[in-house]
């Protein structure tokens, strides 16, 4: 989901297990949401790839037991675009890449 309120990107702990990545290795971390309640978390490094485009970027991800929606959020994923816009009565959204390759080290 990408989501316009969420700072970071978080995926749920099974997405990463599927991916080979050992969770708990990663920088723990809380994050916290609506209301205040708060969930542990696990900062990765992580390398996305927009599929039929030339997006791709290294950025964080973080990755929780407690997370059941994969999220995109503000920092690390729309903050790598030069425009991010919605549109919801088409339900879509569209990303305007930046004029230099988004590609960074993290």
């Amino acid at each position: 989901m990408v989501d316009s309120g969420s700072v970071i990107n978080l995926f749920p702990a099974s997405w990463g297990v599927l991916l080979k990545i050992p969770i708990k290795s990663g920088q723990l971390q809380k994050i916290y949401g609506i209301g205040g309640v708060s969930i542990e978390s696990y900062r990765h490094d992580a390398h996305f790839y927009i599929i039929d485009s030339k997006i791709n970027f290294r950025t964080y991800a973080y990755f929780s037991e407690k997370q059941n929606m994969p999220l995109l959020g503000r920092y690390g994923f729309f903050d790598m675009f030069k425009n991010v816009s919605f549109n919801q009565d088409r339900g879509s959204f569209t990303l305007i890449k930046w004029h230099w390759s988004a590609n960074s080290d993290l």
